[in-house]
């Protein structure tokens, strides 16, 4: 695109494009989903390092179990394809898994700087209606009030120390300040459960579900819009959803 041409837009103009040659530019892009291409690219190297956290490996095998976890909890809290969730976090495993989660269901991530103003980050989650936001938790006070007024039903908080190899987290939990729980407010350990009830199985490719007949995940107590999301979601996927009977 010649200057004369340009829009002022990034995601039009794609000025980027100049680092790149003819051949890379026009080489065919990966199809499905990101999360499909991760596992695409690593399936015979499932067993290597794909996180070293503080000395604390995790395998692939080991990051797509707790991405499966996260996945059906996000299901549990009423996230359907489409949906953004909010994620405010300092760069931990859990960030990865909470991509590739959201990307697995067919939601959208929508990362929001930790270091930003509360009105800023509360524009941000205002103008996505994010009813779901993911933090840490030296920064849960902050998001909280930063959600006030927004779409937000719920603000789950994860601790810093939570993938920490054990001497580093004790000394991270001593170190770190305790707010009192909030209303509203939701632990990650807390929030995973969530996924576990029920027979969700997320066997189908390109975030598409395949629910287990007579075992669906029942809608956690105060969110209704989780059953109603069931349904519509049923109704959306008719022609890729595989019932099977009670073995």
């Amino acid at each position: 695109m010649t200057e004369q041409n340009l829009t002022g837009f990034p995601s039009i103009d794609r000025p980027w494009l100049k680092y790149y040659s003819e051949e890379a530019i026009n080489a065919p892009l990966p199809e499905g989903s990101l999360y499909d291409y991760m596992i695409a690219e690593n399936k015979d190297r499932m067993n290597y390092t794909a996180i070293n956290y503080f000395g604390k490996k995790i395998t692939y095998e080991q990051l797509d179990s707790r991405i499966q976890e996260c996945a059906k909890a996000l299901i549990a809290h009423g996230v359907c394809p489409g949906d953004i969730v909010s994620v405010c976090m300092l760069t931990m495993p859990e960030v990865l898994v909470l991509l590739y989660a959201i990307n697995r269901i067919g939601a959208v991530c929508n990362f929001l700087v930790l270091n930003a103003t509360e009105e800023e980050i509360h524009k941000q989650i205002a103008s996505t209606e994010s009813r779901l936001v993911f933090t840490v938790d030296l920064a849960a006070g902050k998001i909280r009030e930063a959600a006030v007024g927004t779409s937000v039903e719920e603000v789950v908080v994860i601790p810093l120390s939570a993938s920490m190899p054990a001497p580093v987290a004790w000394v991270v939990k001593l170190k770190s300040c305790k707010e009192p729980p909030m209303e509203g407010m939701t632990g990650w350990k807390r929030f995973l459960r969530q996924g576990k009830r029920g027979g969700l199985c997320l066997s189908c490719p390109s975030g598409a579900m395949q629910w287990q007949s007579w075992n669906i995940p029942a809608a956690p107590q105060g969110n209704p819009r989780a059953l109603c999301c069931l349904i519509r979601r049923s109704i959306q996927w008719l022609s890729i959803i595989s019932v099977h009977p009670r073995s």
